[in-house]
Parts: C-alpha cells; structure tokens; sequence
C-alpha cells in the first residue's frame, strides 16, 4: 500500500518534517544590492513543527532580524521507500530467469544428433 508523502524539488520525503528541514538546507541566501550585502538563512533557532518558517536577515554581517514566511508548499507523493523499486526489478528477474530456462529446454528439444544412414 503506498505511503503519502511530501515533494519538495522532486524528493518525496516521508514527513512534513523532513521536507520542512530539505527546504531549510536550500538557505542560506547571499546577495549584493549596491554596496550592501545581504543574507537570508533559517533562523538557528526554527522549529519545524510551526506554521511558517523563521528567517534570519542580515544586513552587511550585521545582527539577525528575524522574519517570518509561509513554508512552501509540499504536494503529496507515493513514499513508498524503496520496497515497489525492489518488487519490480524482483518481478523483471525472475521473468528474465524463466525466459532463459524456457529458451534453453526448447534448443534441448531441437538438439538431437542425426546420424546419416
């Protein structure tokens, strides 16, 4: 039976939790404007089990100004682990191995020695 999951940048993660932490790991974020610097990370101190994430602002390296936005949006997905990846391969083996074994009783079949009279 799949399990639902959260997708964030195509990973379907198994919880909210985990997918919230992929999207804190995208920050931190650097960028100039003029002759300022500025920096945006999570904040060291997020809890992940909020509502919105807890962003850290820096200006020039200067102290943290904590901001707030929504956590992106994670649609659901089919986390299964690894076990439906597992089955199918299991399945295309074992066909595999009957072709083979099918393929080789039928040459038996056709390999009988003709002796000239």
């Amino acid at each position: 039976m799949p399990q639902a999951g959260y997708l964030f940048k195509g990973v379907c993660f198994p919880d909210a939790l985990s997918a919230r932490q992929a999207a804190c790991s995208e920050f931190p974020l650097t960028w100039a404007s003029g002759t300022s610097v500025y920096s945006l990370s999570c904040s060291p101190t997020i809890d992940l089990e909020s509502s919105s994430m807890s962003m850290c602002r820096t200006t020039d390296g200067g102290p943290c100004a904590t901001t707030s936005q929504p956590w992106p949006t994670f649609p659901d997905c089919n986390f299964s682990g690894s076990s439906d990846l597992v089955l199918d391969w299991g399945f295309l083996a074992m066909s595999l191995l009957v072709v083979i074994w099918g393929g080789k009783r039928l040459a038996a079949l056709f390999n009988t020695h003709h002796v000239p009279d």
